[in-house]
């Protein structure tokens, strides 16, 4: 089968249906909200059907649906996709579980997955559900460096610390959307973090989040343009803690605003 058409939305709880497409000669964006028990029909997919001009690819998930033995599934879809769409722009997996549901533990994303995401060029990247394996900085900044064109990242891997995000504002000069987990236990020392101007404007991030205003201080180093920025610790923080933080973060972008204008007119 061969549709002429430049965008598809896919809602398959059965296999069959996917089986159905053969050829997308001009499709430019696919989305698929799949409640399938296996990963396996969307790697049969991408294997058979070609889509030489697929430019965005948003598949969601189910975590309670996931089968146990799904690791070889998800290394053969990442493995394909670029022989099946050559010119992906933006590669989005995402669900509305949360990160904390057991079923996440079935899938198994392994960091060696996101190596045939490199061959792209993406301008978008979101990988909403957490990757089993540990991402290490010198895998993390070794991808990047294939992704310099990013203007949004969603990542989620129980193992970055708040350097990630020095690597990312490093990096990433056209990033405008950031959502991510970090290990924020341990912080580093202010003078350990450059001042950077990175133009990140959204900056949403999760994880064990325990100084917020330590927090706070080093995302301002980095991160100076912020517009909006959201706060998901995974322990229990007093309410009022995390209020202080945004204020901070507020006042201290307000200053640098001030001394800039400042400077101006001497």
């Amino acid at each position: 089968m061969t549709l002429s058409i430049t965008s598809f939305d896919l809602v398959s709880r059965q296999s069959t249906c996917l089986q159905q497409v053969k050829t997308f000669p001009v499709l430019q964006r696919f989305r698929i909200n799949s409640d399938l028990t296996s990963v396996r029909p969307l790697t049969d997919l991408f294997q058979k059907a070609r889509m030489p001009n697929l430019q965005h690819l948003q598949v969601s998930l189910s975590p309670r649906r996931i089968n146990e033995r799904e690791a070889p599934h998800w290394t053969n879809l990442f493995r394909i996709l670029p022989s099946t769409a050559s010119k992906l722009k933006c590669f989005v997996l995402d669900s509305v579980f949360p990160l904390n549901h057991a079923g996440w533990s079935n899938l198994k994303l392994l960091t060696k997955d996101l190596e045939h995401l490199s061959e792209y060029d993406l301008t978008m990247l979101w990988v909403y559900p957490p990757i089993s394996s540990a991402l290490s900085l010198d895998n993390i900044s070794r991808y990047l460096l294939c992704w310099r064109n990013l203007e949004s990242l969603t990542l989620n891997t129980p193992s970055l610390g708040f350097e990630v995000l020095v690597v990312i504002a490093q990096t990433l000069f056209k990033l405008g959307f950031l959502g991510i987990h970090i290990d924020g236990r341990q912080l580093p020392t202010a003078d350990s973090i450059p001042i950077l101007e990175s133009s990140l404007g959204t900056l949403i991030i999760s994880g064990d989040l325990e100084q917020p205003l330590a927090l706070v201080r080093l995302i301002d180093r980095i991160f100076p343009n912020l517009r909006y920025t959201s706060f998901a610790p995974y322990q229990e923080t007093e309410n009022d803690m995390w209020t202080q933080a945004k204020l901070l973060l507020n006042v201290l972008r307000e200053a640098r605003s001030d001394e800039r204008a400042r400077s101006s007119h001497n």
